[in-house]
Protein backbone atom coordinates (compact mmCIF):
# COMPACT_ATOMS: atom_id res chain seq x y z
CA UNK A 1 0.00 0.00 0.00
CA UNK A 2 1.19 3.39 -0.99
CA UNK A 3 2.30 5.98 1.62
CA UNK A 4 0.76 9.18 1.93
CA UNK A 5 3.96 10.85 0.84
CA UNK A 6 3.90 9.37 -2.05
CA UNK A 7 -0.18 10.25 -2.55
CA UNK A 8 1.53 13.34 -2.46
CA UNK A 9 3.75 13.24 -4.99
CA UNK A 10 1.07 11.29 -6.86
CA UNK A 11 -1.64 14.03 -6.65
CA UNK A 12 1.45 16.71 -7.90
CA UNK A 13 2.24 14.54 -10.75
CA UNK A 14 -1.67 14.29 -11.86
CA UNK A 15 -2.10 18.17 -11.47
CA UNK A 16 1.13 18.51 -13.80
CA UNK A 17 -0.28 16.16 -16.83
CA UNK A 18 -4.02 17.70 -16.21
CA UNK A 19 -2.30 21.00 -16.82
CA UNK A 20 0.26 19.77 -19.76
CA UNK A 21 -2.90 17.91 -21.75
CA UNK A 22 -5.58 20.80 -21.04
CA UNK A 23 -7.96 18.47 -18.71
CA UNK A 24 -10.15 20.76 -16.44
CA UNK A 25 -10.32 19.39 -13.05
CA UNK A 26 -13.35 19.65 -11.02
CA UNK A 27 -13.82 22.79 -8.61
CA UNK A 28 -11.24 22.66 -5.93
CA UNK A 29 -10.05 19.75 -6.90
CA UNK A 30 -6.32 21.17 -8.28
CA UNK A 31 -6.01 23.51 -5.16
CA UNK A 32 -6.62 20.38 -2.41
CA UNK A 33 -4.17 18.53 -4.24
CA UNK A 34 -1.64 21.37 -4.70
CA UNK A 35 -2.11 22.08 -0.73
CA UNK A 36 -1.18 18.64 0.23
CA UNK A 37 2.49 19.17 -0.10
CA UNK A 38 2.75 21.05 3.32
CA UNK A 39 -0.05 19.28 4.99
CA UNK A 40 1.88 15.72 4.71
CA UNK A 41 1.85 15.41 8.89
CA UNK A 42 -1.85 16.55 8.91
CA UNK A 43 -3.03 13.92 5.93
CA UNK A 44 -1.15 10.90 8.12
CA UNK A 45 -3.75 11.08 10.71
CA UNK A 46 -7.39 10.04 9.72
CA UNK A 47 -9.58 12.96 9.65
CA UNK A 48 -11.45 15.39 7.37
CA UNK A 49 -7.96 16.48 5.95
CA UNK A 50 -7.56 13.24 4.51
CA UNK A 51 -10.94 12.27 3.00
CA UNK A 52 -10.87 15.87 0.79
CA UNK A 53 -7.83 14.69 -0.27
CA UNK A 54 -8.55 11.39 -1.13
CA UNK A 55 -11.69 12.63 -3.16
CA UNK A 56 -9.77 15.12 -4.85
CA UNK A 57 -7.21 12.08 -6.07
CA UNK A 58 -10.15 10.30 -7.04
CA UNK A 59 -12.10 13.14 -8.58
CA UNK A 60 -8.73 14.08 -10.44
CA UNK A 61 -7.63 10.03 -11.87
CA UNK A 62 -11.03 10.19 -13.06
CA UNK A 63 -11.43 13.30 -14.96
CA UNK A 64 -7.57 12.85 -16.66
CA UNK A 65 -8.77 9.03 -17.34
CA UNK A 66 -5.82 7.71 -16.85
CA UNK A 67 -3.97 6.16 -13.93
CA UNK A 68 -1.03 7.41 -11.75
CA UNK A 69 0.68 4.22 -12.89
CA UNK A 70 0.36 4.72 -16.73
CA UNK A 71 1.35 8.59 -15.81
CA UNK A 72 4.64 6.93 -14.67
CA UNK A 73 5.36 4.54 -17.10
CA UNK A 74 4.84 7.76 -19.80
CA UNK A 75 7.15 9.70 -18.04
CA UNK A 76 9.77 7.33 -17.87
CA UNK A 77 9.31 6.45 -21.16
CA UNK A 78 9.67 9.96 -21.79
CA UNK A 79 13.09 10.49 -20.36
CA UNK A 80 13.89 7.00 -21.97
CA UNK A 81 13.15 8.41 -25.25
CA UNK A 82 14.63 11.94 -24.92
CA UNK A 83 17.99 11.37 -25.70
CA UNK A 84 17.50 8.46 -28.62
CA UNK A 85 15.05 11.06 -30.07
CA UNK A 86 17.74 13.61 -29.92
CA UNK A 87 19.95 11.25 -31.69
CA UNK A 88 17.77 10.38 -34.46
CA UNK A 89 17.28 13.99 -35.12
CA UNK A 90 21.22 14.06 -35.73
CA UNK A 91 21.06 10.93 -38.27
CA UNK A 92 18.56 12.12 -40.12
CA UNK A 93 20.27 15.67 -40.51
CA UNK A 94 23.25 13.78 -41.58
CA UNK A 95 21.21 11.66 -43.94
CA UNK A 96 19.96 14.55 -45.71
CA UNK A 97 22.98 17.05 -45.90
CA UNK A 98 24.66 13.63 -47.46
CA UNK A 99 22.07 12.71 -49.99
CA UNK A 100 21.39 9.13 -48.54
CA UNK A 101 18.11 7.96 -49.33
CA UNK A 102 15.87 7.60 -45.98
CA UNK A 103 12.59 5.96 -47.09
CA UNK A 104 9.10 7.02 -45.42
CA UNK A 105 8.93 4.31 -43.36
CA UNK A 106 11.77 5.09 -41.53
CA UNK A 107 11.53 8.93 -41.14
CA UNK A 108 7.86 9.14 -40.39
CA UNK A 109 7.90 6.69 -36.83
CA UNK A 110 10.68 8.87 -35.97
CA UNK A 111 9.39 12.34 -36.36
CA UNK A 112 5.79 10.87 -34.61
CA UNK A 113 8.00 9.30 -31.79
CA UNK A 114 9.82 13.10 -31.52
CA UNK A 115 6.33 14.73 -31.42
CA UNK A 116 4.75 12.28 -28.73
CA UNK A 117 7.81 13.02 -26.62
CA UNK A 118 7.28 16.73 -27.04
CA UNK A 119 4.27 16.93 -26.09
CA UNK A 120 5.25 14.38 -22.86
CA UNK A 121 2.65 11.25 -23.63
CA UNK A 122 4.56 8.73 -25.58
CA UNK A 123 3.18 4.99 -26.02
CA UNK A 124 4.10 1.88 -25.93
CA UNK A 125 3.27 1.77 -29.95
CA UNK A 126 5.48 5.03 -30.43
CA UNK A 127 8.64 3.08 -28.36
CA UNK A 128 8.14 -0.07 -30.48
CA UNK A 129 8.00 2.32 -34.00
CA UNK A 130 10.27 4.42 -33.26
CA UNK A 131 13.41 1.81 -32.02
CA UNK A 132 12.30 -0.48 -35.18
CA UNK A 133 12.95 2.86 -37.05
CA UNK A 134 15.74 3.88 -35.85
CA UNK A 135 17.00 0.63 -35.96
CA UNK A 136 17.08 0.89 -40.02
CA UNK A 137 18.36 4.42 -39.86
CA UNK A 138 21.24 3.26 -37.95
CA UNK A 139 22.11 0.20 -40.81
CA UNK A 140 21.56 2.69 -43.38
CA UNK A 141 24.07 5.13 -42.23
CA UNK A 142 26.70 3.04 -40.79
CA UNK A 143 29.11 3.22 -39.45
CA UNK A 144 28.00 6.84 -39.23
CA UNK A 145 26.27 6.88 -35.54
CA UNK A 146 25.09 9.81 -33.31
CA UNK A 147 28.07 8.90 -31.45
CA UNK A 148 30.47 9.59 -33.97
CA UNK A 149 29.04 12.58 -35.30
CA UNK A 150 29.14 14.08 -32.05
CA UNK A 151 32.58 12.86 -31.36
CA UNK A 152 33.75 13.66 -34.62
CA UNK A 153 32.65 17.90 -34.49
CA UNK A 154 35.77 20.00 -33.22
CA UNK A 155 35.12 22.06 -30.02
CA UNK A 156 37.20 25.10 -29.10
CA UNK A 157 36.81 27.71 -26.53
CA UNK A 158 35.08 30.85 -26.75
CA UNK A 159 37.44 33.42 -25.55
CA UNK A 160 33.73 35.40 -24.32
CA UNK A 161 32.96 32.62 -22.16
CA UNK A 162 36.27 32.46 -19.78
CA UNK A 163 34.73 36.17 -18.53
CA UNK A 164 31.31 35.00 -17.76
CA UNK A 165 30.29 34.10 -14.63
CA UNK A 166 31.06 30.20 -13.90
CA UNK A 167 32.55 30.72 -18.20
CA UNK A 168 35.69 28.96 -17.09
CA UNK A 169 34.04 25.54 -16.52
CA UNK A 170 31.99 25.61 -18.89
CA UNK A 171 34.68 26.71 -21.36
CA UNK A 172 36.11 23.39 -20.95
CA UNK A 173 33.26 21.44 -20.89
CA UNK A 174 33.29 18.78 -23.76
CA UNK A 175 36.49 20.44 -25.35
CA UNK A 176 38.20 18.07 -27.96
CA UNK A 177 41.78 19.13 -27.16
CA UNK A 178 42.63 15.51 -27.11
CA UNK A 179 43.02 15.77 -30.86
CA UNK A 180 45.42 18.77 -31.01
CA UNK A 181 47.49 17.70 -28.06
CA UNK A 182 48.27 14.30 -30.07
CA UNK A 183 49.43 16.05 -32.95
CA UNK A 184 51.39 18.52 -30.84
CA UNK A 185 52.71 15.00 -29.08
CA UNK A 186 53.81 13.66 -32.45
CA UNK A 187 55.26 16.87 -33.94
CA UNK A 188 57.46 16.68 -30.44
CA UNK A 189 58.60 12.54 -30.41
CA UNK A 190 58.93 13.31 -34.70
CA UNK A 191 61.78 16.11 -33.48
CA UNK A 192 63.27 13.90 -30.13
CA UNK A 193 63.38 11.12 -32.65
CA UNK A 194 65.45 13.31 -35.34
CA UNK A 195 67.52 14.65 -32.47
CA UNK A 196 68.04 11.08 -31.36
CA UNK A 197 68.82 9.60 -34.25
CA UNK A 198 71.41 12.91 -35.28
CA UNK A 199 73.27 12.37 -32.00
CA UNK A 200 73.67 8.49 -32.87
CA UNK A 201 74.85 9.53 -36.28
CA UNK A 202 77.78 11.47 -34.84
CA UNK A 203 78.73 8.86 -32.84
CA UNK A 204 78.41 5.79 -35.32
CA UNK A 205 79.81 7.58 -38.44
CA UNK A 206 83.03 8.08 -35.44
CA UNK A 207 83.18 4.96 -34.39
CA UNK A 208 82.89 3.32 -38.22
CA UNK A 209 85.70 5.72 -38.98
CA UNK A 210 88.23 4.70 -36.38
CA UNK A 211 87.64 1.35 -37.65
CA UNK A 212 88.07 2.34 -40.87
CA UNK A 213 91.25 4.50 -40.53
CA UNK A 214 93.05 1.33 -38.34
CA UNK A 215 92.15 -1.41 -40.99
CA UNK A 216 93.64 1.58 -43.76
CA UNK A 217 97.18 2.08 -41.77
CA UNK A 218 97.43 -1.45 -41.70
CA UNK A 219 97.31 -1.94 -45.51
CA UNK A 220 98.96 1.54 -45.80
CA UNK A 221 101.78 0.66 -43.57
CA UNK A 222 102.20 -2.54 -45.44
CA UNK A 223 102.35 -1.27 -48.61
CA UNK A 224 105.01 1.21 -47.35
CA UNK A 225 106.79 -1.38 -46.43
CA UNK A 226 107.18 -3.05 -49.87
CA UNK A 227 107.50 0.11 -51.31
CA UNK A 228 110.58 1.03 -49.36
CA UNK A 229 111.92 -2.46 -50.52
CA UNK A 230 111.40 -1.68 -54.00
CA UNK A 231 112.90 1.84 -53.44
CA UNK A 232 116.11 0.47 -51.56
CA UNK A 233 116.45 -2.11 -54.42
CA UNK A 234 116.25 0.57 -57.51
CA UNK A 235 118.78 2.89 -55.05
CA UNK A 236 121.30 -0.35 -55.39
CA UNK A 237 120.31 -0.49 -59.51
CA UNK A 238 121.07 3.25 -60.29
CA UNK A 239 124.37 2.74 -58.51
CA UNK A 240 125.34 -0.57 -60.77
CA UNK A 241 124.22 1.42 -63.52
CA UNK A 242 126.25 3.64 -65.90
CA UNK A 243 125.41 5.51 -68.82
CA UNK A 244 121.82 6.16 -70.66
CA UNK A 245 120.95 2.43 -67.93
CA UNK A 246 122.08 4.44 -65.15
CA UNK A 247 119.01 7.52 -65.87
CA UNK A 248 116.66 5.03 -66.58
CA UNK A 249 117.28 3.78 -63.11
CA UNK A 250 117.38 7.17 -61.67
CA UNK A 251 114.15 7.60 -63.16
CA UNK A 252 112.95 4.43 -61.98
CA UNK A 253 114.29 5.72 -58.58
CA UNK A 254 112.71 9.22 -58.36
CA UNK A 255 109.17 7.45 -59.30
CA UNK A 256 109.50 4.92 -56.19
CA UNK A 257 110.82 7.77 -54.25
CA UNK A 258 107.66 10.03 -54.60
CA UNK A 259 105.31 6.92 -54.47
CA UNK A 260 106.99 5.99 -50.75
CA UNK A 261 106.61 10.03 -49.89
CA UNK A 262 102.69 9.77 -51.23
CA UNK A 263 102.24 7.11 -48.80
CA UNK A 264 104.16 8.47 -45.84
CA UNK A 265 102.32 11.47 -45.82
CA UNK A 266 98.69 9.59 -46.51
CA UNK A 267 100.14 7.32 -43.40
CA UNK A 268 101.24 10.47 -41.40
CA UNK A 269 97.77 12.18 -42.23
CA UNK A 270 95.87 8.78 -41.06
CA UNK A 271 97.35 8.61 -37.61
CA UNK A 272 96.98 12.11 -37.20
CA UNK A 273 92.89 11.97 -37.39
CA UNK A 274 92.89 8.38 -35.76
CA UNK A 275 94.35 10.25 -32.56
CA UNK A 276 91.54 12.62 -32.46
CA UNK A 277 88.90 10.55 -32.62
CA UNK A 278 88.76 8.59 -29.01
CA UNK A 279 88.90 12.03 -27.38
CA UNK A 280 86.31 13.40 -30.05
CA UNK A 281 84.03 10.23 -29.22
CA UNK A 282 84.33 10.86 -25.64
CA UNK A 283 83.49 14.10 -25.57
CA UNK A 284 80.02 12.42 -27.82
CA UNK A 285 79.69 9.70 -25.03
CA UNK A 286 79.69 12.58 -22.40
CA UNK A 287 77.00 14.37 -23.27
CA UNK A 288 74.64 12.40 -22.01
CA UNK A 289 77.22 10.81 -19.24
CA UNK A 290 79.09 13.65 -18.23
CA UNK A 291 78.59 15.33 -14.57
CA UNK A 292 76.14 17.88 -16.41
CA UNK A 293 74.02 15.51 -18.00
CA UNK A 294 70.45 14.86 -17.27
CA UNK A 295 69.74 12.62 -14.69
CA UNK A 296 67.17 10.25 -16.51
CA UNK A 297 69.61 10.33 -19.97
CA UNK A 298 72.39 9.67 -17.46
CA UNK A 299 70.74 6.67 -15.65
CA UNK A 300 69.14 5.50 -19.20
CA UNK A 301 72.16 5.59 -21.85
CA UNK A 302 75.60 5.43 -19.87
CA UNK A 303 76.93 2.89 -16.68
CA UNK A 304 78.73 3.57 -13.77
CA UNK A 305 81.72 2.97 -15.39
CA UNK A 306 81.60 5.33 -18.23
CA UNK A 307 80.21 7.95 -16.46
CA UNK A 308 83.67 10.38 -15.54
CA UNK A 309 84.05 10.90 -11.34
CA UNK A 310 84.51 14.65 -10.43
CA UNK A 311 87.88 15.87 -10.62
CA UNK A 312 89.07 12.68 -12.86
CA UNK A 313 91.23 12.94 -15.52
CA UNK A 314 89.93 11.82 -18.99
CA UNK A 315 90.65 7.67 -19.61
CA UNK A 316 92.70 6.32 -22.06
CA UNK A 317 92.12 5.82 -25.81
CA UNK A 318 90.35 2.40 -25.24
CA UNK A 319 88.46 3.15 -22.38
CA UNK A 320 87.00 6.54 -24.29
CA UNK A 321 86.68 3.89 -27.52
CA UNK A 322 84.49 1.75 -25.08
CA UNK A 323 82.28 4.14 -23.58
CA UNK A 324 81.17 5.50 -26.73
CA UNK A 325 80.68 1.60 -28.04
CA UNK A 326 78.37 1.45 -24.66
CA UNK A 327 76.21 4.48 -25.21
CA UNK A 328 75.86 3.52 -29.02
CA UNK A 329 74.62 0.21 -29.01
CA UNK A 330 72.26 0.96 -26.15
CA UNK A 331 70.69 4.05 -28.94
CA UNK A 332 71.12 1.14 -32.17
CA UNK A 333 69.42 -1.78 -30.29
CA UNK A 334 67.15 -0.56 -27.55
CA UNK A 335 66.25 3.54 -27.49
CA UNK A 336 65.77 4.52 -31.18
CA UNK A 337 63.50 1.25 -31.88
CA UNK A 338 61.68 2.02 -29.21
CA UNK A 339 61.22 5.62 -30.61
CA UNK A 340 60.27 4.86 -33.99
CA UNK A 341 58.01 2.04 -33.27
CA UNK A 342 56.22 4.43 -30.98
CA UNK A 343 56.68 6.93 -33.77
CA UNK A 344 55.42 4.15 -36.06
CA UNK A 345 52.42 3.44 -34.14
CA UNK A 346 51.20 7.77 -33.60
CA UNK A 347 51.84 8.21 -37.00
CA UNK A 348 48.90 4.99 -37.91
CA UNK A 349 46.83 6.53 -35.25
CA UNK A 350 46.93 10.33 -36.79
CA UNK A 351 46.40 8.78 -39.79
CA UNK A 352 43.49 6.87 -38.91
CA UNK A 353 42.01 9.84 -36.52
CA UNK A 354 42.03 12.30 -39.86
CA UNK A 355 40.28 9.63 -41.75
CA UNK A 356 37.84 8.85 -39.14
CA UNK A 357 36.83 12.43 -38.46
CA UNK A 358 36.34 13.24 -41.95
CA UNK A 359 33.97 10.38 -42.29
CA UNK A 360 32.21 11.08 -39.43
CA UNK A 361 33.07 7.96 -37.62
CA UNK A 362 35.17 8.76 -35.03
CA UNK A 363 34.65 7.56 -31.46
CA UNK A 364 34.92 8.89 -28.00
CA UNK A 365 35.95 5.44 -27.24
CA UNK A 366 39.19 5.83 -29.31
CA UNK A 367 41.22 7.28 -27.01
CA UNK A 368 42.13 3.92 -25.25
CA UNK A 369 42.70 2.19 -27.88
CA UNK A 370 45.18 4.75 -29.11
CA UNK A 371 47.20 4.32 -26.08
CA UNK A 372 47.06 0.33 -26.08
CA UNK A 373 48.53 0.55 -29.86
CA UNK A 374 51.36 3.07 -28.60
CA UNK A 375 52.83 1.31 -26.55
CA UNK A 376 52.43 -2.16 -28.94
CA UNK A 377 53.72 -0.23 -31.02
CA UNK A 378 57.13 0.84 -29.28
CA UNK A 379 57.24 -3.17 -28.11
CA UNK A 380 56.67 -3.74 -32.07
CA UNK A 381 59.81 -1.52 -33.20
CA UNK A 382 62.19 -3.06 -30.33
CA UNK A 383 61.12 -6.53 -31.36
CA UNK A 384 61.43 -5.79 -35.36
CA UNK A 385 65.12 -5.37 -34.99
CA UNK A 386 65.89 -8.23 -33.09
CA UNK A 387 63.46 -10.67 -35.19
CA UNK A 388 62.16 -8.96 -38.09
CA UNK A 389 65.88 -9.08 -39.89
CA UNK A 390 65.40 -7.64 -43.36
CA UNK A 391 66.69 -11.18 -44.87
CA UNK A 392 63.47 -12.79 -43.37
CA UNK A 393 61.50 -11.34 -45.64
CA UNK A 394 60.89 -13.01 -49.65
CA UNK A 395 60.75 -9.73 -51.67
CA UNK A 396 63.67 -7.77 -52.94
CA UNK A 397 62.39 -4.27 -52.30
CA UNK A 398 61.49 -5.56 -48.36
CA UNK A 399 64.90 -6.89 -48.07
CA UNK A 400 66.70 -3.69 -49.00
CA UNK A 401 64.64 -1.49 -45.90
CA UNK A 402 67.44 -0.09 -43.08
CA UNK A 403 66.95 -1.31 -39.37
CA UNK A 404 65.19 2.09 -38.39
CA UNK A 405 63.11 1.68 -41.58
CA UNK A 406 61.97 -1.58 -40.29
CA UNK A 407 61.46 -0.77 -36.73
CA UNK A 408 58.58 1.99 -38.02
CA UNK A 409 56.78 0.06 -40.32
CA UNK A 410 56.86 -2.54 -37.38
CA UNK A 411 55.15 -0.04 -35.01
CA UNK A 412 52.84 1.42 -38.42
CA UNK A 413 51.19 -2.02 -38.80
CA UNK A 414 51.95 -3.77 -35.33
CA UNK A 415 50.02 -7.26 -36.63
CA UNK A 416 53.34 -7.84 -38.68
CA UNK A 417 55.42 -8.47 -35.73
CA UNK A 418 52.61 -10.38 -33.79
CA UNK A 419 51.66 -12.42 -37.41
CA UNK A 420 55.29 -13.19 -37.37
CA UNK A 421 55.81 -13.93 -33.53
CA UNK A 422 52.53 -16.27 -34.41
CA UNK A 423 54.05 -18.18 -36.69
CA UNK A 424 57.10 -18.78 -34.47
CA UNK A 425 55.24 -20.20 -32.03
CA UNK A 426 52.72 -21.94 -34.21
CA UNK A 427 56.14 -24.14 -35.47
CA UNK A 428 56.77 -25.17 -31.89
CA UNK A 429 53.09 -26.05 -30.73
CA UNK A 430 51.73 -27.54 -33.97
CA UNK A 431 51.33 -31.02 -33.33
CA UNK A 432 52.32 -33.67 -36.08
CA UNK A 433 49.52 -35.12 -38.20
Amino acid sequence: MASIEDLVKDADLLVGYATAHNIALPDGCAPTLLAAKGQASALSVPGDSRTQFYAAFAAAAAACKISVADIHASRERQERLRPLVGDAHSLLTYATINAKQVDDEIRNPLVVAADAVQQGNPSVGDEQNFLKAYQALSAKTAPVTADTLQASKTKLPEIDEFFAKGGWVKAWKGLTIGRFFSALLFAAMLVMTGVSLGYYTVGSTGLARYRELHASIDKLEAGLLEKKDVLAAREIEVKAKAGDDRAAAQAKFNESDRSVKLESASLDQAKVELKTIPDRLWRWSQQPCGPKASPFFSWTLCSVIDQLPAGASAPVDLAKLQAADTVADKLRDVYLPLLLGWLGAHAFILRQMVKEIGDQSFTKSSALRHIVRLGLGALAGFAAVSLLTPQAFSGDALKNIPAWGLAFIAGYGIELVFSFMDRIIGAFTTKPT
